[in-house]
């Protein structure tokens, strides 16, 4: 997953892997959240980018983003705006594309279906 400070929408967030055997109980996982993006205080809750709470692993989406908060209300802006994009991350979303318009041409086709 990927997880953005709350409130920064410059912060191009930091890619997190959450297994089970690491991460047992949802207070640690925070815990760990906390010294990965080396927030101020503790982060006490985990929401959607579009404000929906999360309380609980089965609640997290493969590859989904998510917005750490430490204390106060959610923030709504603009998460992942100014994010970079790692090689792998471009080659999978190519890959996607190429998934969604079912076309097989050399990789030419988009997400709109032009070539």
């Amino acid at each position: 997953i990927r997880v953005y400070k709350n409130g920064e929408e410059r912060d191009p967030g930091k890619l997190i892997t959450i297994t089970r055997r690491e991460y047992k109980h949802w207070i640690v996982f925070l815990d760990a959240l906390t010294r990965k993006l080396g927030t101020t205080t503790a982060i006490n809750r985990l929401y959607t980018t579009h404000g929906v709470r999360v309380e609980h692993f089965n609640e997290l989406e493969h590859n989904g983003e998510y917005v750490a908060v430490e204390r106060g209300p959610f923030i709504e802006c603009n998460y992942g705006a100014y994010r970079v994009w790692t090689q792998t991350e471009r080659v999978g979303s190519e890959k996607m594309k190429m998934d969604i318009t079912g076309a097989s041409s050399g990789g030419q086709a988009n997400f709109f279906g032009f070539w």
